[in-house]
């Protein structure tokens, strides 16, 4: 079950909308509803190299999916936070460029 795919998410999972994202070096955190049974293996990232991009390091491209809906019904208003770390787990380079392409959902909604 590798986080790197060519292809592309099944098409019934879903690009996720964030609560909030937080990027570094390394590490890509994200905060996500759950209503209690949100766990990291519940998310895939889309991984694509920006053929593009021209100048400094490679760029490449990630898109956050959600594999699996949280049925749960807990009440969780700040949502769970999950960790990536994009070099081991996306296994990019050492020098290398991101940008995600999820939405950030501002505001309070009651809905999961």
């Amino acid at each position: 079950d590798g986080v790197v795919d060519l292809t592309g998410p099944p098409s019934d999972w879903t690009e996720e909308v964030l609560m909030g994202l937080f990027a570094n070096r390394d590490v890509l955190n994200i905060r996500v509803k759950s209503g209690g049974c949100t766990k990291k293996e519940d998310f895939w990232i889309w991984c694509q190299y920006d053929e593009e991009s021209k100048s400094g390091p490679p760029h490449y491209v990630l898109t956050i999916y959600r594999k699996r809906k949280d049925e749960c019904k807990a009440f969780h208003p700040s949502g769970v936070l999950i960790k990536f770390n994009l070099r081991e787990e996306l296994v990019l380079p050492y020098w290398f460029a991101y940008s995600v392409t999820n939405r950030v959902e501002v505001g309070i909604s009651s809905n999961k």
